[in-house]
């Protein structure tokens, strides 16, 4: 027994909401797709997130979270040699000695968002301190109080202290099998509204759709940098530039591609118009 349409078509309430319906799942549908590639993906997270923390800005909030760190006990240390220092790490955080730690860092992170149980973020810098305390080791003359703050400065400095990233690693898990089948329903609901509507309304249907799909698309936009405010809250000082510019980096993507869905929506629309325009030309006097 086949599904029978009533000649006056669907109601025009019913195809405004099931249009809106047809933007939120098509937007959760590119959320989820955004979840799978740029951030679950963990060859793609790290090379993206290694290259973040090559840029001059992160770098120099690495390197001054790392002198707070090693020198929070010893500030007269600090103040003489914090100047040299951030220029000196932050050069160092750019070679190519301190690359496997950044990109262990990378994956640390990663970890830390998509992990049921996630650990603390931390720097190994070993390769620096080890011969940095044998040189001044062998300095004469050195102030004694200097000596000891290099030789005390700790091999891996905690950046991010477990918990600091909120894991998704639920919302990643429901969006693997809920984005592919929120994009097939919005899909599909889309197709039956249009035919559903009825000869003579479908470019109306159609209308309505882009402008449902455009609008929720918009709103996306506008929730995606309205949330960036509460997720980083928690964050402050050094830390909180480092994590701005991983999420900003990592949350453009989806708006893009949001931007994408908006335009496609704005597609259907004008096609709507157009069909109807066309049909009112052709139409008798």
């Amino acid at each position: 027994m086949g599904i029978s349409v009533p000649m006056s078509g669907m109601s025009s309430r019913a195809i405004v909401w099931l249009s809106i319906a047809v933007g939120v799942l098509l937007f959760l549908a590119g959320f989820g797709l955004w979840l799978q590639r740029d951030i679950f993906d963990e060859d793609r997270f790290v090379q993206r997130t290694v290259t973040i923390i090559g840029t001059k800005e992160v770098r120099t909030a690495i390197a001054n979270e790392v002198i707070d760190v090693a020198f929070e006990d010893f500030p007269a240390a600090k103040e003489l040699f914090e100047e040299f220092l951030e220029s000196s790490l932050s050069a160092i955080l750019d070679s190519e000695i301190i690359k496997p730690a950044i990109e262990e860092i990378a994956a640390q992170i990663h970890q830390a968002l998509t992990s049921p149980d996630p650990q603390a973020v931390a720097l190994d810098i070993s390769s620096v301190t080890d011969p940095a305390k044998a040189i001044v080791k062998e300095i004469p003359g050195l102030d004694p109080s200097v000596k000891e703050a290099v030789r005390d400065v700790p091999s891996k400095i905690v950046l991010l202290k477990k918990g600091e990233v909120p894991s998704i690693y639920t919302i990643g898990t429901i969006f693997m099998w809920l984005g592919p089948i929120a994009g097939l329903a919005g899909i599909g609901i889309l197709i039956w509204i249009i035919w559903a509507a009825g000869t003579g309304r479908r470019s109306y249907a159609l209308r309505i759709a882009g402008i449902s799909v455009a609008g929720v698309s918009l709103i996306g936009i506008v929730l995606i940098k309205a949330f960036r405010g509460p997720i980083l809250s928690g964050i402050s000082g050094n830390l909180e530039i480092i994590i701005e510019n991983i999420y900003d980096s990592f949350t453009a993507g989806l708006i893009l591609q949001t931007w994408y869905l908006l335009f496609a929506g704005l597609i259907m629309a004008v096609i709507g118009l157009a069909i109807d325009f066309f049909n009112s030309w052709r139409a008798p006097e």
